[in-house]
């Protein structure tokens, strides 16, 4: 080797209106003449720039070049340095590689993502023939110093985007990521069964520790940090969150950080304890003494007064909405350009503090599992203010009408579940990295998804008329004891929530029968009816379905 060439950039992650701005400096002893050629590639090996120069060696200069960043298609590409003589010769290589940030999307078309982390190139070459065109990267859990993973070098060399699942779930979802194994959440259940401590109703890694919140906000935004170069279509807080196992009932918390922020909100509810306390039906002498009921506690009184149960459970359920608004704003502070969501939402509910009207406030994305009208209601709240999409874990032709259903319900996009082997859905098979015939079938829908209608769609307002539908938050509390009386609440799961709630069915069968008729509606919060909503619609019809509280 008689020359070698040093390749120098200003630095290594872009924006998609920067410019790159290099040099490169020729290293000889020898006095010869050369050329040389900076070349611009992307990921799928198409040359997109390039400058060449010739130069009499040995010099004591670099040369300087420049490239307009606004021609990048791909976030990964390379410049490739080489160094001829001028016979043609090559006589030096050298590399480096590059990242073009790509601008947020505007999310007025259609993104079809696939749920399977930790696949190999070769597997997204595969996908990526079937009409898919994003992927994900779960963020790294709390340890060493956050770096990308081998995976995002695969999406990127692949040239599929991503959303960076998973910020903060042992914050938000600490009692369904550890009870999948069956740790935590049955054990600790059985427990209370067995000794009504109430010792033991204090949730681990709690909402309202400041100091449990510090080390969450050092941890997320160091995760954001290091993925944001790369672009992410969104950041998800958290996937299945829940102040317990999703909405399984359980009596969180009452940890002193709860009861303190518990009386603070008090305070300010009532006014003074005596106002309190006519309403609880208790004899408080002063707010340091307040201390809401457990389910037992408030069933023994037999005088339905639900009250010190009742504000227990709205306060979880602000509690719950302000560590989503948190962790959004702490995303925020670092890249303000992208939307910070939820996956797995659950249905409206007593317990797991899922209040749709108040967690639709502070989040820009939510993929719910449309159960008890999840989705409806989040539609009314939201509108076009969230992005939507739906985890679809079938294929086939009721498949095929969920997604267009949803898509005329305003979704931009679905994940798609291709995890399980066992039963026989997947996308493509592994190992043999085969394309599964029913996964096959899906690819002319995906396709037709993406092909412009989902941007005409995103144009379109969205109509109701003019039926209002209460959406009582403290009538979902009610129901949930009335309907519970005589089940100890250590022995109600989850999936009992959505299969054995009357109330849940009754609302469902209030929206078929609308839809069956034609007829359009939408949920009215209890605020939004505080605040006058109603009239300043002019709606002409308000259903309350069994409001009773």
């Amino acid at each position: 080797m008689t020359v070698s060439a040093w390749l120098e950039l200003d630095k290594r992650v872009y924006g998609r209106g920067e410019v790159l701005q290099g040099r490169v400096t020729l290293i000889t002893k020898k006095a010869m003449e050369v050329d040389c050629e900076v070349r611009w590639v992307d990921v799928y090996g198409r040359l997109v720039d390039r400058f060449r120069f010739r130069e009499k060696l040995p010099n004591n200069r670099y040369i300087g070049f420049s490239f307009e960043l606004k021609k990048a298609l791909t976030v990964k590409n390379r410049l490739e340095c080489e160094v001829y003589s001028v016979s043609g010769e090559t006589l030096f290589k050298t590399q480096q590689v590059f990242i073009v940030t790509p601008d947020p999307e505007p999310w007025d078309d259609y993104v079809v993502l696939i749920w399977n982390p930790g696949r190999t190139r070769e597997y997204l070459e595969k996908i990526k023939a079937l009409g898919i065109n994003a992927g994900l990267v779960h963020a790294p859990p709390p340890g060493p110093p956050p770096e990308p993973t081998p995976y995002l070098e695969n999406l990127l060399d692949t040239n599929l985007r991503f959303y960076l699942a998973q910020l903060a779930p042992r914050w938000l979802a600490f009692y369904h990521q550890t009870g999948r194994r069956g740790e935590e959440w049955q054990p600790l259940r059985d427990a209370y069964k067995a000794t009504r401590d109430k010792r033991l109703l204090v949730r681990k890694n709690c909402l309202n520790d400041p100091v449990v919140a510090m080390a969450y906000r050092a941890r997320v935004q160091d995760i954001v940090r290091c993925y944001m170069p790369y672009g992410p279509l969104w950041y998800d807080i958290s996937d299945e969150a829940g102040i317990g196992d999703l909405v399984g009932p359980f009596d969180f918390c009452f940890c002193p950080h709860c009861l303190n922020k518990m009386r603070d909100w008090l305070r300010k509810v009532y006014g003074s304890i005596e106002a309190l306390n006519e309403e609880w039906g208790t004899s408080f002498k002063s707010w340091d003494e307040v201390v809401p009921m457990t389910t037992e506690e408030v069933r023994r009184r037999r005088d339905y007064n639900l009250a010190p149960w009742a504000d227990h459970r709205t306060f979880m359920e602000i509690t719950f909405a302000e560590a989503f608004r948190v962790c959004r704003d702490w995303v925020r502070e670092v890249d303000p350009t992208r939307p910070v969501g939820l996956t797995g939402g659950q249905m409206p509910s007593a317990y797991g503090g899922y209040d749709w009207w108040r967690l639709t406030r502070f989040l820009d994305f939510i993929e719910a599992y449309n159960i008890g009208n999840s989705r409806e209601v989040i539609r009314s709240f939201g509108g076009k203010r969230i992005i939507h999409v739906i985890t679809l874990f079938d294929v086939g032709d009721e498949a095929k009408w969920m997604l267009w259903h949803h898509l005329l319900h305003g979704d931009r996009g679905v994940i798609l579940w291709d995890y399980d082997d066992g039963v026989g859905k997947r996308y493509v098979v592994e190992p043999s990295l085969e394309i599964n015939p029913k996964g096959l079938e899906m690819r002319e829908t995906f396709l037709e998804l993406r092909g412009g209608i989902a941007k005409l769609l995103s144009l379109a307002e969205f109509e109701d008329d003019l039926i209002a539908i209460h959406y009582s938050q403290s009538s979902i509390h009610a129901h949930w004891m009335l309907e519970t009386e005589d089940v100890d609440i250590a022995d109600r799961s989850n999936f009992d929530e959505r299969a054995r709630s009357e109330f849940v069915r009754l609302r469902e069968s209030l929206l078929k029968l609308l839809e069956d008729l034609g007829l359009q509606y939408r949920f009215v919060s209890y605020e939004e009816v505080e605040n006058g909503e109603l009239t300043k619609r002019r709606y002409r019809v308000f259903i309350m379905p069994r409001s009773i509280a």
